[in-house]
């Protein structure tokens, strides 16, 4: 991205598209135990764990 568009490294914090720290969002109205459902249907033996893609 940086090399087609040289002048957007300025603009940016540090010069990054994207932070390698995590990833936050809200959930609105969806209580948490729907959220935790949601979460361990996401993780299969046959995904070691991880998120489904």
């Amino acid at each position: 991205w940086f090399k087609a568009y040289p002048e957007t490294k300025a603009m940016l914090w540090g010069g990054h598209l994207w932070t390698p720290s995590y990833f936050m969002s809200t959930v609105g109205s969806m209580s948490k135990e729907t959220v935790k459902k949601y979460v361990e249907n996401q993780l299969t033996e046959y995904n070691d764990g991880r998120p489904r893609t």
